[in-house]
């Protein structure tokens, strides 16, 4: 099963941090919440303590990364064929680093 077969479509994020996607039931659901001010500004025990700015840079690019994981994870898969007859061009330790990745974004054991 692929990330495609379960969540089909793009996600998205808006500027309130929210990741939304295809519904399997039509239109678009929200999936994600892209949060955690509390945890990035904060002076408490676990907190990061960043300033607003920082903050706000974090979670934007977490968003967008959290965006593009199922593009990223699909393209990853597609390109390991290549990439492993490409032995001129991809180091054993390359060809690992994309196995590994692959492995933690799909759940498998390492």
């Amino acid at each position: 099963m692929t990330w495609r077969t379960v969540w089909p479509g793009e996600w998205t994020c808006d500027s309130a941090g929210y990741i939304w996607a295809d519904s399997l039931k039509g239109g678009r659901t929200h999936m994600i919440d892209v949060r955690g001010w509390g945890y990035l500004t904060g002076g408490g025990s676990g907190a990061l303590g960043l300033d607003a700015g920082e903050a706000e840079r974090l979670q934007d690019d977490l968003g967008r990364l959290l965006c593009a994981a199922p593009d990223l994870l699909e393209a990853l898969i597609l390109a390991l064929p290549y990439v492993e007859d490409a032995s001129d061009s991809a180091s054993p330790a390359d060809q690992e680093i994309i196995r590994a990745a692959i492995r933690k974004a799909t759940g498998e054991a390492s």
